[in-house]
């Protein structure tokens, strides 16, 4: 899934400075897990993880994930197969998303939004229907719940008509919005860990976990993942208020960031550090940041210092590509407490 700040490309990196540095970590705990990349690969190995994400449309994925060890949690597995199977071969309705996301002639919307088909937006608004009957007349239980919407979200990006994020759609139809949208079968990572998912502010995270290694990847910039993600957040929870604007944006002033403001953003992390070393019961902290980042590198080691040894690994890493900056790299830094 395309995302700001997603660290897929990077878990080499994250690795090489843990091997160098740490041993016998058995848990860790991911404050801002967002598409979930890092808490996986933790999962995967072996590590009993703890994820969370003020996003709503995060905390679905870490349901489905994280949470989530074994296929029999969800169901028989014939049954589950034939759910997915279900959801795509269901005819598009003139629901919510087809009226307000895609370019319909319907006379419920102000705006022609084109960020997808009014086919895919539609067999989404069906998708989206019949999971809730199934919900409501018990034909799944939680856990497949969250595994459903998942395909459904994890879906969307693939046919949107999109540069990267839903902060607006493009005037010219991408190649992906004509696409047919599918939806798959959530790959399940098996653990025998009680691994867990939370969808709180990152504070009030670490004040619920006990946690040998806490990673941080907190924004680096301005720019809100509310209001960047606000089509996934309406699918999440299936917000149908009717939006007013011309890009969509619903009322996201209770999920905004303190880490995108120059001004607030060093006593969110003093406060974050703080409690995460005196609540958590943490050996160590990771923390991702790069060098476009509001925070200067040198306040970070600073904060970080007044709790133990600190170390700082950088890796030169391309810049999004963009007409501005074509062939420019950025630091991706890598800063690595040990807790005294």
């Amino acid at each position: 899934m395309r995302f700001i700040g997603n660290k897929t490309n990077l878990l080499g990196f994250i690795d090489k400075s843990l091997d160098k540095n740490i041993q016998n970590i058995t848990s860790v705990a991911d404050a801002f897990s967002g598409t979930t990349s890092v808490a996986q690969h933790f999962k995967k190995n072996r590590k009993l993880v703890f994820s969370n994400d003020l996003l709503n449309f995060s905390y679905v994925l870490q349901r489905a994930y994280i949470q989530l060890n074994d296929i029999d949690e969800l169901g028989p597995e014939r049954e589950i197969s034939d759910f997915i199977y279900k959801l795509n071969k269901l005819k598009p309705i003139d629901g919510f998303f087809y009226e307000q996301f895609s370019p319909s002639s319907s006379i419920n919307s102000k705006f022609n939004r084109n960020y997808l088909s009014e086919k895919n937006a539609g067999k989404i608004d069906a998708a989206l229907y019949k999971l809730n009957r199934w919900r409501k007349d018990n034909s799944i239980n939680e856990n497949l719940y969250f595994f459903i919407l998942t395909s459904i979200i994890e879906a969307i990006p693939y046919v949107s008509n999109i540069a990267g994020t839903y902060g607006a759609f493009l005037k010219n139809d991408d190649p992906r919005k004509l696409k047919e949208i599918n939806f798959l079968f959530p790959k399940i990572i098996s653990s025998s860990k009680k691994n867990m998912a939370y969808n709180l502010d990152s504070i009030e995270f670490l004040k619920n976990i006990k946690t040998d290694l806490i990673y941080f990847d907190p924004p680096y910039n301005s720019r809100q993942y509310a209001s960047n993600y606000h089509l996934l957040e309406r699918v999440s929870i299936q917000d149908y208020s009717i939006p007013e604007s011309k890009t969509g944006l619903h009322d996201y002033s209770n999920e905004k960031s303190d880490w995108c403001y120059k001004n607030k953003v060093e006593d969110v992390l003093s406060r974050n550090i703080y409690t995460a070393v005196n609540q958590s019961g943490c050996k160590f902290i990771l923390l991702s940041y790069n060098s476009e980042g509001l925070l200067d590198k040198d306040i970070i080691v600073e904060t970080l210092s007044s709790y133990g040894s600190v170390n700082l690994e950088q890796l030169e890493y391309p810049r999004f590509r963009n007409s501005k900056y074509p062939k420019s790299f950025i630091y991706e830094y890598l800063f690595l407490l040990k807790v005294k």
